[in-house]
């Protein structure tokens, strides 16, 4: 059959080899540029267990199931930093698992209301005081992180261990009142 003189089933199969071509082409420009040096960086890092890499929409689920991590801080920032790296101007979440138990994640739900608080009122001190004595009457220990973007708690007993990271804005302006001047 043809329309204008143009072959349909030659104008179908140039379709089908352009859109095979893209399509492949991003799964290997997504292999090659993201997943392997992602799979190598999480590799290397002792304190992932295992991570798994998931693409929602357009951003990309990061899973990292942890071993025990001395500073969660630390560790977060430092993987975060490499990662960034990697997917240049691609979004990403990560998502961390522990060792949990439902004690702990006991402990951290009643903590919950806390950390939210302390977030709106600004006490932080407040909040971390709180956080290792409800953490110590249930016979664990919390460990509170901060910095001008997340809020990082750790809570371990025994050999199970939680980890939250808690995206958060800092409006602190230097000013000693905690307000955004810019406002």
């Amino acid at each position: 059959m043809q329309i204008k003189g143009l072959k349909i089933w030659l104008i179908i199969v140039a379709i089908i080899v352009v859109l095979g071509l893209l399509v492949g082409g991003s799964y290997l420009y997504n292999k090659y540029n993201t997943e392997q040096p992602l799979f190598k960086l999480y590799e290397n890092v002792i304190e992932v267990k295992d991570f798994e890499l998931k693409q929602e929409d357009n951003k990309l689920e990061i899973a990292l199931e942890l071993n025990k991590v001395q500073n969660l801080q630390n560790f977060y920032q430092e993987v975060d930093t490499e990662t960034k790296e990697i997917l240049a101007n691609q979004e990403y979440t990560f998502i961390l698992k522990g060792n949990t138990s439902e004690e702990l994640e006991e402990i951290s739900n009643e903590g919950q209301f806390v950390i939210y608080e302390s977030l709106v009122k600004g006490n932080f001190r407040e909040m971390a005081t709180e956080l290792k004595n409800l953490a110590q009457a249930n016979g664990a220990e919390a460990f509170v992180f901060m910095d001008e973007n997340n809020v990082y708690i750790q809570i371990q007993k025994d050999d199970k261990y939680l980890y939250e990271v808690i995206e958060w804005q800092s409006n602190y302006s230097g000013d000693g009142m905690g307000r955004d001047n810019n406002a």
